[in-house]
């Protein structure tokens, strides 16, 4: 099997990556909370599901899509009328191998898999609009950057150190950590300050535009449903 070469440049590439990601998210997770004319106005704590479009055959993973489980956290700020921004990040993992030329889901009995762990820093922009009493309808629009990190405690992993690094190196080349995010939801406030909020989300593999490896829109869409409870502070 050929695999890339890795070395200090490679490295220092994908140490870069992470750096800028991480940064440009706190950054921009932290100036709304900075604005005096911007308020806080509730915690929103979602667990749910989250489906992988793999379109690869040779991957022994499910195919067209993989499911796994995800939970979410998001705190929704009041900018104008019914309009918002939030903050959020949803957390989820599965399986992954690498085939010799990309990562894809993989079975957890296969052999040669391991664990990903992958993270959502999202920032959206949305509206809700009241449909009646205590219940509320709306949208949003964001910007998802995707963290996955491999990680391997089974036996054998030491055989699979390889494939790790090239499935890291893969999921940061051509940004394929860049999703931009749509997303409906309706909210029902159940209390004064209790509420639950259902949602979907469509996270958009724009990378394929680019990264020249000819796959379908599906390969590697992220649909996460999620059903969430929200505590209110006014």
């Amino acid at each position: 099997m050929t695999r890339p070469a890795f070395g200090a440049q490679l490295t220092a590439q994908l140490t870069a990556q992470l750096t800028a990601q991480l940064t440009a998210t706190l950054i921009a997770l932290a100036a709304p909370m900075a604005a005096s004319a911007l308020t806080l106005t509730q915690v929103n704590i979602e667990p749910g599901m989250v489906l992988i479009g793999n379109t690869d055959e040779p991957s022994t993973g499910p195919t067209p899509l993989v499911l796994g489980q995800s939970l979410g956290l998001s705190l929704p700020i009041a900018i104008s009328g019914p309009y918002f921004m939030e903050p959020a990040a949803i957390f989820y993992g599965t399986w992954y191998e690498y085939t010799g030329t990309r990562a894809v889901p993989g079975a957890s009995e296969s052999g040669g898999s391991f664990f990903v762990l992958g993270t959502l820093l999202a920032m959206r922009a949305g509206a809700a609009f009241p449909v009646s009493k205590g219940v509320s309808l709306g949208g949003a629009v964001g910007l998802d950057l995707l963290v996955r990190i491999p990680i391997d405690f089974q036996a054998g992993a030491a055989d699979r150190a390889d494939d790790r690094r090239a499935s890291l190196a893969y999921f940061y080349d051509m940004a394929r950590f860049l999703y931009p995010e749509t997303s409906l939801f309706c909210a029902w406030r159940l209390a004064e300050r209790f509420g639950l909020v259902f949602s979907v989300r469509a996270l958009h593999p724009v990378f394929h535009l680019w990264d020249g490896e000819g796959l379908s829109y599906l390969d590697q869409l992220l649909l996460a449903g999620q059903v969430g409870f929200t505590y209110s502070f006014r």
